[in-house]
């Protein structure tokens, strides 16, 4: 089956190196995976690329496997793909936090332990990893605090809370654009019905414009990055995902969004 490229987002673009990003003094990451890879006997959890493996016909936060997935997208059978981009969420985290002058802003890691992780170790977590991914490319660690969240609308809602709890006024959340407009919707949703979290300045800023601002000096590495994008969002993994973002934006609109959503 063929299905029609997705319109992009109305989000903001940061992308050019010469737009001054956004001064938050709290910043959201929002997690997006992280996979196991084993050496030898021994096995590790490490972020997430673009793409990654579900168990064949299942949906919901229990269909990934939390493989590792190899090879181009293109090559891959698209039913059993969804986009991640936990490695692309975490270095664009690194972007902002390198590029914004003066303290750094407290950064909250909106991920928790979704069921594919239940064999893990019990004090791993996808905000564990991202946590320590980050702060390993840090020079200057900021405060970091890894909340417990079990889908996208809890990341949102407790990245405000812990930026209020935290006498922060702004705040910055960060993922990849396939998840942004969801999350820019929930966040509309949450604020209408918590009237006490308003009073926090919003802002957003995609993954993928905070990585063109990375590589924009190196322009072979920008190219690369480019054609990674296009072949994403060729694919039909991508535009199933879209499709599926797309009803959570149009639910939330309408009033008939469930708190329990699955996240893929």
């Amino acid at each position: 089956m063929t299905l029609e490229t997705p319109k992009k987002d109305d989000t903001e673009s940061f992308a050019n190196p010469e737009t001054k990003l956004p001064r938050a003094d709290c910043l959201a990451l929002l997690g997006r995976g992280v996979v196991r890879v084993s050496s030898g006997e021994e096995e590790h959890w490490k972020l997430s690329r673009y793409i990654e493996e579900v168990e064949p016909g299942r949906e919901g936060g229990s269909s990934r496997t939390g493989e590792q997935v190899s090879g181009a997208i293109s090559e891959l059978p698209q039913e059993n793909l969804i986009i991640s981009g936990g490695t692309a969420g975490v270095l664009g985290a690194l972007q902002y936090l390198e590029e914004v002058e003066g303290k750094k802003p407290l950064v909250v890691m909106a991920a928790g332990r979704p069921p594919y992780l239940k064999n893990a170790p019990e004090e791993m977590s996808e905000g564990s990893v991202m946590k320590r991914e980050l702060l390993r490319r840090l020079d200057e660690s900021p405060e970091v605090i890894v909340n417990d969240d079990k889908n996208t609308y809890e990341g949102v809602l407790h990245s405000l809370q812990t930026a209020q709890e935290r006498g922060r006024s702004s705040i910055v959340f960060t993922t990849i654009e396939l998840h942004m407009p969801r999350v820019k919707e929930l966040h509309k949703y949450i604020v209408q019905e918590r009237p006490e979290l308003r009073a926090l300045k919003a802002y957003f800023v995609t993954a993928e414009d905070l990585l063109r601002r990375r590589y924009a000096g190196y322009l072979p590495r920008l190219e690369a990055f480019e054609r990674i994008q296009q072949e994403l969002h060729e694919s039909d993994a991508w535009k199933r995902m879209w499709e599926r973002e797309q009803r959570g934006v149009q639910d939330l609109k309408e009033g008939t969004y469930r708190r329990d959503w699955k996240d893929l």
